[in-house]
């Protein structure tokens, strides 16, 4: 399989992940190089998300999507994820157990060691 940047999406978790500076670095990074970044958060869509657009709009983030508080596995095989960093360790269970999707505790420390490896084996 010859896949280009374009062709892996990466899903990243708002509160408490994408919500901090240095995870915004490593999706600034991961666009700037054709990776297909989107925002997956929790969050009810009518509710206040202005930090989240104004995050979005920082980065270029076209998709936001709002799971209304369920949880994020089901969404992310309908929005073809590959890969999901979050910090919410129940949520990074059900995405293992219940989708193809692989994810990422943005707690750990080496979880920007771990996205590399996996990007390079794709």
């Amino acid at each position: 399989m010859d896949l280009t940047n374009g062709d892996i999406r990466i899903s990243f978790d708002f509160d408490d992940t994408l919500s901090l500076p240095s995870v915004q670095e490593v999706a600034k990074e991961l666009i700037e190089y054709g990776f297909d970044v989107i925002i997956v958060t929790s969050r009810k869509s009518d509710g206040d998300n202005f930090d989240i657009e104004e995050v979005a709009q920082d980065l270029g983030v076209d998709l936001v999507f709002y799971t209304e508080y369920d949880l994020k596995f089901t969404w992310l095989k309908t929005l073809i994820c590959d890969i999901h960093i979050d910090n919410d360790r129940n949520e990074l269970m059900h995405i293992s157990r219940f989708s193809d999707v692989v994810g990422i505790d943005v707690t750990n420390e080496s979880w920007e060691y771990e996205l590399k490896n996996i990007l390079l084996c794709l």
